[in-house]
């Protein structure tokens, strides 16, 4: 199975500058306001899934384009800034799964993905200055246990090989495990029971 999709879109002055600046490292001068008013974001993404036997295969690529619009509000001063230039996060995941019966299968997943602030210029100070990289890097390893038609267990093991998890949207990280920290080598252990009535 193949999927391929695209999107486009304009925020307007309802969108405020914390959805994006706040997950920037090295942003550290931002206070919260602003608004991404005049930003347009595209992006595109495809997918492949396939299964051999009892062998599974699952990879996924997404990229997207921001260009920035709208100001940002900084502590120092304090001062109201035009946010100027554009970046491309882009991401992968590939997955591999293998069913040794009916009831147990096994998985192992990497997902990665990366933003590079460089072109983004801040000038909290009076001058310009480039901000950073953002790389997200993820090996889970795990276990699908279907106990019957309607109950099915899931138990991973996942460690972040990059040291930040800074520069991924708190708010998509609640419920999943991860913490929003730049700690190196975060791991987590998830259990999950998934009924169908």
């Amino acid at each position: 199975m193949f999927g391929l999709a695209g999107m486009a879109q304009r925020y307007n002055a309802n969108a405020s500058a914390e959805i994006l600046l706040s997950t920037v490292p090295d942003f550290t001068s931002y206070d919260g306001g602003g608004t991404l008013d005049g930003t347009t974001v595209s992006g595109v993404t495809a997918d492949l899934s396939a299964k051999f036997g009892n062998f599974s295969l699952f990879g996924a690529l997404v990229w997207q384009q921001f260009d920035l619009g709208g100001q940002a509000e900084f502590q120092i001063g304090p001062t109201v800034e035009d946010l100027v230039g554009s970046f491309n996060p882009w991401g992968f995941v590939l997955q591999g799964g293998y069913a040794l019966d009916e009831s147990i299968e096994l998985f192992a997943r990497y997902d990665y993905m990366e933003a590079d602030f460089g072109s983004i210029l801040a000038p909290p100070f009076g001058e310009s200055f480039p901000l950073g990289m953002m790389k997200t890097s993820v090996l889970t390893i795990g276990a699908n246990c279907f106990v019957n038609d309607n109950v099915k267990l899931t138990v991973d093991w996942g460690i972040n090989l990059e040291s930040p998890m800074i520069g991924v949207n708190e708010k998509s990280l609640q419920g999943i495990g991860w913490g929003y920290t730049n700690a190196r080598n975060q791991w987590l252990l998830r259990g999950q029971i998934q009924l169908l009535f």
